[in-house]
């Protein structure tokens, strides 16, 4: 049978416990919205120094890429390749790997998928000729 006082110190080291877990979650997520925050505060002192309105800016940016259905479409469009090679990274590392080569793997998959469209496109098109280059 347990005591009092041994029951309370097992629910204090509990609570102790869901501190640490509740204070090691929100870091990430507080420690990447400070980032934001203060980059925004920079860049907003430099527009003023530039003599513009930090307000019109961040209101025309946000209507650039979520203001319509057009600019969702637009924004996930170009986002999505940069979003999947870094979770081509973000895997391995996972797993204790390092890949330093995301960035090239996309260049290098998009000049191949020219170099595809390029063949295709000649082949349609008899009268049309590989570029030069290739």
């Amino acid at each position: 049978m347990t005591s009092v006082s041994e029951q309370s110190v097992g629910k204090a080291g509990m609570d102790s416990d869901r501190f640490a877990r509740w204070q090691t979650s929100a870091e990430y997520v507080v420690i990447p919205v400070l980032a934001l925050v203060v980059s925004a505060a920079l860049f907003s002192l430099f527009l003023m120094t530039l003599g513009k309105s930090p307000a019109v800016f961040f209101d025309l940016m946000w209507r650039g890429g979520f203001g319509s259905s057009f600019s969702w479409q637009n924004t996930l469009q170009r986002s999505a390749p940069l979003i999947l090679a870094a979770l081509c990274v973000a895997i391995p590392a996972r797993l204790g790997l390092v890949i330093i080569g995301g960035e090239g793997a996309l260049v290098l998959g998009g000049f191949l998928a020219a170099i595809a469209q390029s063949r295709s496109c000649s082949s349609v098109h008899p009268s049309s000729s590989s570029p030069s280059w290739l």
